[in-house]
């Protein structure tokens, strides 16, 4: 089926089963940055035989790459050719959304899982200002047009991975 003969149901399901293939694979990456990896230098049949005597030490390289990364891509502005307003007016918004905090989760989440997705939509408590949300690819599908790049679909799937991502939320240097 073509993506533009699709109705917006067969677009919600596309986009939650290409999600649901892509999420053990995601969830993975995501466990690495949590130090939740694997003990993979011993067998596991060992490591059943072993249960408790055997302490699993994790030095968290993940996290450690990750967050020195992370900690040298801070926003400090924005530059629009020969329009100081606009780069001011962008500036605005990105302060009424809370992006210094919310970009930093955007940007652990694009390390360490090869995604993050940024989603603007209208603001109903001022119309002026579009509202601006950092979501984890644990929480969300897209689908893009391979020519044009351009987005064709997405959807939320808010409730996999919502413990990390929440985790993540209330404390970002965690």
């Amino acid at each position: 089926m073509q993506a533009k003969d699709r109705s917006p149901e067969e677009w919600v399901g596309h986009l939650a089963r290409v999600h649901e293939g892509l999420k053990p694979g995601l969830e993975e990456l995501n466990r690495y940055y949590e130090g939740q990896q694997p003990l993979a230098y011993l067998h596991p049949e060992l490591l059943e035989e072993l249960g408790e005597q055997l302490r699993q030490v994790v030095i968290n390289w993940p996290r450690l790459v990750v967050d020195a990364l992370e900690e040298r891509l801070d926003v400090e502005g924005f530059r629009y050719a020969d329009n100081k307003q606009t780069a001011d007016d962008l500036w605005a918004i990105w302060q009424a959304n809370g992006m210094d905090e919310q970009s930093q989760m955007g940007h652990i989440d694009a390390l360490a899982m090869r995604r993050s997705f940024l989603v603007a939509g209208t603001n109903e408590q001022d119309a002026a200002t579009p509202l601006v949300t950092v979501e984890s690819p644990l929480q969300m599908q897209v689908d893009w047009d391979p020519r044009t790049r351009a987005v064709r679909a997405a959807r939320p799937l808010f409730g996999f991975g919502h413990e990390q991502s929440a985790q993540r939320r209330r404390d970002p240097q965690r």
